[in-house]
């Protein structure tokens, strides 16, 4: 956590999920006293490298008006709330769609869990208020995802083609068998974040393209499982 919040100081906000994790889960004093003890390691070490920093900052103090902006841009402007939309199917691919699916399986994992509550809306403020990398910043949900797919007990083993499926079609979406150009010009139109015009279009639509198939397949799935068990 320490080393983690030397390297990217937007870590600092696992504080929170460290400490209402171990509220929930530690049944003793003294256990949840150390918790709340060690997370002042990664406090003080950001206090630190904000006090006495390792490369010079551009910007003497700490300005929140970029953050401010940033954060009026997605309430007032559609264009930047569409692209934290597709900025999100993007980067998480099919488990974006998995996560809607099971809205109510979210819900109640999220709700018995207090520090995925957490993080979900931490991680999210993040997003809309940290700058341009939408993409980048759609990433942070992944945890809280891989953890509600594999925590609701929602794989299981007869549903093996299916998963087959989703996950060769989540490699295709996040363009893994496709080459890459080096150029800066063309990755930066593969994100929802800086494509414009004719590649924003194109990305929107194997976002949404993206989307339909694994909601279809799901569904699918759904019906097959349920056909399966009123059978026997």
């Amino acid at each position: 956590m320490a080393a983690g919040v030397f390297c990217r100081e937007n870590l600092i906000v696992m504080v929170g999920f460290n400490v209402l994790y171990a509220l929930r889960t530690e049944r003793d004093r003294t256990s949840r006293a150390l918790a709340l003890v060690l997370q002042t390691i990664p406090i003080g070490l950001f206090i630190l490298s904000r006090l006495k920093p390792v490369f010079a900052p551009l910007a003497e103090g700490f300005d929140a008006t970029p953050d401010l902006t940033f954060a009026r841009s997605f309430v007032f402007s559609p264009d930047r709330q569409a692209r934290v939309f597709y900025a999100h199917l993007n980067a998480l691919g099919v488990l974006a769609i998995l996560a809607a699916v099971q809205g109510r399986r979210v819900a109640a994992f999220v709700s018995c869990r207090l520090e995925w509550a957490f993080y979900m809306v931490a991680t999210f403020l993040m997003l809309i208020a940290g700058g341009t990398d939408l993409d980048r910043f759609a990433y942070w949900q992944a945890p809280l995802l891989l953890a509600v797919v594999a925590g609701t007990g929602w794989p299981r083993p007869e549903d093996g083609w299916f998963w087959v499926h989703i996950v060769l079609l989540h490699a295709v979406s996040m363009s893994f068998p496709l080459w890459w150009d080096p150029a800066e010009p063309f990755y930066l139109a593969l994100t929802a974040a800086h494509a414009r015009n004719v590649p924003f279009g194109y990305l929107a639509a194997t976002c949404l393209s993206m989307a339909i198939l694994t909601l279809t397949m799901t569904l699918r799935n759904t019906s097959i499982r349920r056909s399966r068990s009123a059978s026997y």
